[in-house]
C-alpha cells in the first residue's frame, strides 16, 4: 500500500479490503489496523513521501469493509479515528488531509460512542479557510450522524452550521457547504428542541425556502444539476428531512409549498 508503483499500491490495497470483507476473525483486522497504525507512527522508518502516507491511509479506509457492527469492530473504528485525529495536525499535504477524513468518514458510523478527539477535530474544522478541508470536515460529520447518538454528541456544532447556511445563502460560491450544513442542521434539528430552535431564530428555514419564485437556492434543480455527485447525495438526504420532519416549518414558509 506503500510501494513507489501505483499499480502495486492499488493490488495491496485490493487484497487489504478483500481481505477484511472476507474476514470472520474480527481480532485480525484490529491486528491489521495496529500494523497500519504503527507504521504511520514511524515503525519501520519515518514515511517522508505523500503517496506513502496515502496509502497507510488508504488501507485503513479498506479494512472498513469488514463486515458487522458489534463491539469489536465499534473498537476498531474508535481507535482509527482518534488515530487519525490525533496525527492530523501534524499531517503537511492538503490532500493527505482529505485521506485522513475520509478514513473517518468511514469509521465514525462504527463507533459506538463519538471519540473525543474527532469530535473536536471536526466540530473546529467544519470552520476551516480551506475549501476542500471545510467540506471534508462536513462530510465526515454527516457521515457520522447515520447513528443517532453520535448526532446527538454533536450538537455543539449547531451555531457553525447556521452561519455556514446562512453564508450559503449569500454567496453562491458558498453553496456546497451551505448544503451540507444544512443537512445536518435539519437532522440535528429534527432529534434536539435545542437545535431546532437554533434554526427558527436564525430564520434559517425562511432563508433557504423562501426565494420570490418558490425556488430554494440550494434544491432547485438548477442549482443542485451543477454539483458533483457526493455534493448531491447529502441533498437527497436534506430533501428528504425537510419534506419528513420538517414539513410544518416547510409549508409556513412562502414558497416552501414548491418544494412540499
Amino acid at each position: 500500500a506503500r510501494a513507489a508503483d501505483a499499480a502495486r499500491r492499488a493490488e495491496g490495497l485490493a487484497v487489504v479490503r478483500a481481505m477484511a470483507a472476507r474476514s470472520s476473525a474480527l481480532e485480525l483486522v484490529g491486528e491489521a489496523a495496529d500494523l497500519v497504525l504503527a507504521v504511520l507512527k514511524g515503525s519501520e522508518g519515518k514515511l517522508t513521501q505523500v503517496y506513502q502516507r496515502q496509502g497507510m491511509y488508504a488501507a485503513l479506509a479498506a479494512l472498513c469493509a469488514v463486515p458487522g457492527r458489534g463491539r469489536s469492530v465499534a473498537a476498531v473504528g474508535t481507535k482509527v479515528a482518534e488515530a487519525m485525529a490525533g496525527a492530523f495536525p501534524a499531517e503537511a499535504n492538503e490532500d493527505a488531509k482529505v485521506d485522513m477524513l475520509g478514513v473517518m468518514e468511514l469509521w465514525l458510523p462504527r463507533c459506538e460512542a463519538f471519540p473525543s478527539a474527532s469530535l473536536a477535530l471536526l466540530t473546529a474544522g467544519i470552520k476551516d479557510k480551506v475549501e476542500k478541508l471545510k467540506r471534508a470536515h462536513l462530510r465526515c460529520l454527516l457521515a457520522a450522524f447515520a447513528d443517532s447518538e453520535l448526532m446527538l454528541q454533536a450538537i455543539g456544532a449547531v451555531p457553525t452550521l447556521v452561519e455556514h447556511v446562512k453564508a450559503g445563502l449569500a454567496k453562491a460560491t458558498l453553496r456546497v457547504e451551505a448544503g451540507l450544513a444544512l443537512t445536518g442542521l435539519a437532522q440535528l434539528a429534527a432529534m434536539d428542541l435545542g437545535a431546532a430552535a437554533a434554526a427558527n431564530e436564525a430564520g434559517v428555514w425562511a432563508a433557504v425556502l423562501g426565494q420570490p419564485d418558490g425556488a430554494s437556492a440550494l434544491l432547485w434543480p438548477s442549482a443542485v444539476s451543477r454539483l458533483a455527485d457526493k455534493d448531491v447525495r447529502p441533498l437527497t438526504q436534506l430533501a428528504e428531512d425537510l419534506l419528513g420532519q420538517h414539513l410544518e416549518q416547510v409549508q409556513k414558509v412562502e414558497g416552501g409549498a414548491a418544494l412540499a
